[in-house]
């Protein structure tokens, strides 16, 4: 199994080149992936406009959240935890939320008119519980893991021309969590740096392996990310040039996001754009067109 690196190319934004931007390893691969064909926009409702029960999207929220809240009456609801004993409450407001989250048409509620069903609480996304809702997925749809697009991340095209995608060997929640943390300033002792802001006031600046006090001190960074890739060592792998590479009209790599749900562009500079947009402010070329 692979994991996958987003790297930087280039310095700029307070980022040296080669600085680990993202780290996704298998196991978030495949979670972003089922968020994506459980999503409530993409599923079947019925003439009231609450999701359909028999559905997937609603296989992922009782696989993901700890609660889910079932309408008994006109102002009752049962509290139901995923393991946990039910609790029954009134809530004398309940038909009017219920009609107000209603009015939303891509609401996330499921039943029937009387009986709608939603969720709460906290989340679960550990590797148990994601290959579980793969389970539902394959039973339900066409889609299954192995398919090759959900072995990485689904980067749309802006993504490939913004970054580089690396693939490397799988890794744990913590290590892709270390693999983005910023490096922290050091004293010449080895002791790590901590500032101290102060409004109308010069910031101070002092070492210690805990805050030095109760006051608003943050850690003091040497640089964004502690990690760095030699990518210029990996060109062979992902069959590019330098040049290509740095080329920002170019896009390196193939795109893998879910052409059935409607997805936001990113870029650096000016993110969560529409497609659209994206696509009339500036043209992006392939390697070949």
């Amino acid at each position: 199994m692979t994991a996958e690196l987003l790297v930087k190319i280039g310095d700029g934004a307070g980022y040296s080149d080669g600085d680990v931007l993202c780290a996704f390893n298998r196991r978030e691969v495949l979670r972003v992936w089922a968020e994506t064909i459980c999503h409530p926009r993409k599923a079947p409702r019925s003439g009231n406009g609450l999701i359909q029960a028999n559905s997937v999207c609603r296989d992922w929220f009782d696989a993901t959240h700890q609660y889910c809240f079932r309408r008994i009456g006109a102002t009752e609801l049962m509290r139901v935890e995923t393991s946990g004993p039910r609790q029954r409450e009134t809530v004398p407001a309940l038909r009017s939320i219920i009609r107000r989250r209603k009015q939303n048409n891509n609401c996330v509620m499921f039943g029937e008119d009387g009986s709608e069903f939603w969720y709460g609480g906290r989340k679960d996304f550990s590797l148990a519980t994601i290959q579980q809702v793969w389970i539902d997925i394959r039973n339900k749809t066409p889609r299954h893991e192995s398919q090759p697009r959900h072995a990485f991340w689904p980067m749309g095209r802006l993504d490939i021309r913004s970054h580089l995608a690396l693939r490397v060997d799988d890794m744990t929640d913590e290590e892709a969590d270390d693999a983005m943390r910023p490096q922290r300033q050091l004293d010449e002792n080895g002791d790590l740096m901590w500032i101290l802001k102060q409004e109308g006031l010069a910031s101070i600046e002092l070492p210690g392996t805990t805050k030095p006090d109760e006051r608003r001190w943050e850690p003091l960074y040497a640089a964004k990310r502690k990690h760095s890739v030699k990518w210029r060592d990996m060109l062979p792998d992902i069959n590019a040039t330098e040049a290509e590479v740095m080329d920002p009209n170019l896009a390196i790599g193939e795109e893998h996001a879910d052409e059935e749900l409607p997805m936001r562009y990113q870029s650096k500079t000016q993110p969560d754009q529409p497609k659209a947009r994206v696509e009339r402010k500036r043209r992006v070329t392939t390697r070949g067109s």
